[in-house]
């Protein structure tokens, strides 16, 4: 028997206990404007807020990103030039100037968000005020966390080189 076999054999044949995770306390603070916490906390990382959803929404992403010939959305409010389905190969993407998501839920700490929608060099997240929970520890206890093979909050801009290419959050009315 290998190595590797060895190990799986193993990890097989291993009778751990089983042991019950700690309870993560609520970390709960002062009430406070959430939507106001997470737009100081996206401001930081270069994102704009947009309060009042355009009238006509085509022209808003034309006057964002003049340069975004080939546009993705995954919103089903929002129209663009490229279907998910129609990428086919993954490289693909790489020819996504601007993608537009609808994130589940938003993190007012951080300015982060909930979405796989990072295919692009810009995007514009749809997501309604009533969505933002005060902290990470709130976000984990969300329905959107469990229903989702992948989930991972997104805040890392690291990748806009300038100020001019960044992320746009539409607030959705209520």
């Amino acid at each position: 028997m290998g190595t590797r076999e060895q190990i799986l054999e193993a990890v097989r044949t291993s009778k751990r206990e089983f042991v019950q995770l700690p309870e993560i306390p609520n970390f709960e603070g002062a009430p406070q404007d959430l939507s106001e916490k997470f737009e100081s906390a996206l401001k930081r990382l270069a994102g704009v807020v947009v309060h009042n959803p355009p009238k006509d929404f085509d022209q808003f992403l034309r006057e964002s990103f003049p340069a975004a010939k080939t546009i993705c959305s995954t919103a089903p409010e929002v129209q663009g030039n490229l279907r998910v389905d129609d990428i086919g190969e993954w490289s693909n993407a790489s020819k996504i100037d601007a993608t537009i998501v609808r994130s589940p839920l938003g993190v007012a700490e951080t300015g982060s968000v909930n979405t796989i929608g990072f295919l692009a060099h810009d995007i514009v997240i749809l997501l309604d005020p009533n969505d933002i929970v005060p902290d990470l520890h709130v976000a984990y206890r969300q329905s959107a966390f469990p229903r989702q093979g992948i989930c991972r909050t997104h805040r890392d801009l690291s990748a806009r080189p300038t100020s001019a290419e960044r992320p746009y959050i539409q607030h959705k009315e209520s």
